[in-house]
């Protein structure tokens, strides 16, 4: 007798877990329609061998960045498949040792390279005067940055084009960051076209210039990508 599928959500355990907090938004709250496994590789054998009907899987999360075991399996299976996104907000919290009546007391704060590098560049920008990309020192000094500081950055932001063609100019001499903070984003979604297996599909572009339009290799991505017959010379 063939064997029915549990029609419960699989989730990476124990209770207390983002995947458990997931599982329930997705089950509104309902603890008898969501499974417990033991780790990941559970969650996505229990669907890929029909033991259950569905599991809630980690993509990426702010304090580790991409799942890759999780992408891994992904790409080399192909009987699962993606049908819907959660987003469970992470948050670090501040501590202190004795209680405090104000952060102006606060000179130092010692935490998680995880929990503070998500943040970085919307300190440096919006909370600061020792950085020289301070918008304290521009025009745009009343700008938000979108909320990056808990939210998100560029890098996501670029990875919902995929797995359409992307790519990025970066001229040297451009004042709104530096090369090392525009090619630490451009990292994370050159490693996801990697993930999906279509690397080729995405490029950075660096030159000597400005923050401008450099229109050389951005135009042979487009030509190649877009099949658009290059101009005779």
């Amino acid at each position: 007798m063939k064997k029915e599928i549990d029609k419960r959500t699989s989730y990476l355990g124990p209770k207390g877990t983002y995947s458990e907090e997931a599982a329930l938004i997705h089950k509104n709250q309902k603890e008898n329609l969501i499974d417990p496994k033991k780790n990941i590789f559970e969650v996505l054998e229990s669907v890929e061998k029909k033991i259950n009907f569905e599991g809630i899987i980690p993509i990426e999360n702010s304090r580790v960045g991409t799942i890759i075991e999780v992408i891994d399996y992904l790409i080399k299976s192909k009987n699962l498949f993606l049908n819907k996104e959660i987003l469970v907000p992470i948050e670090a919290c501040l501590i202190t040792k004795n209680k405090i009546d104000s952060l102006d007391y606060i000179t130092e704060i010692i935490s998680k390279p995880e929990a503070i590098n998500q943040c970085n560049e919307w300190i440096r920008k919006n909370t600061t005067v020792d950085s020289r990309y301070s918008y304290m020192f521009t025009v745009e000094y009343e700008i938000f940055e979108y909320n990056l500081g808990h939210t998100f950055n560029y890098a996501e932001m670029g990875a919902l084009i995929a797995p359409r063609p992307f790519m990025v100019e970066r001229g040297h001499r451009d004042g709104v960051a530096p090369d090392e903070w525009v090619a630490y984003e451009y990292a994370k979604i050159r490693r996801l076209y990697g993930f999906l297996g279509i690397p080729e599909r995405t490029e950075i572009e660096f030159f000597n210039g400005p923050h401008k339009i450099n229109g050389v290799g951005t135009y042979k991505f487009l030509h190649r990508h877009l099949d658009w017959p290059e101009p005779k010379e």
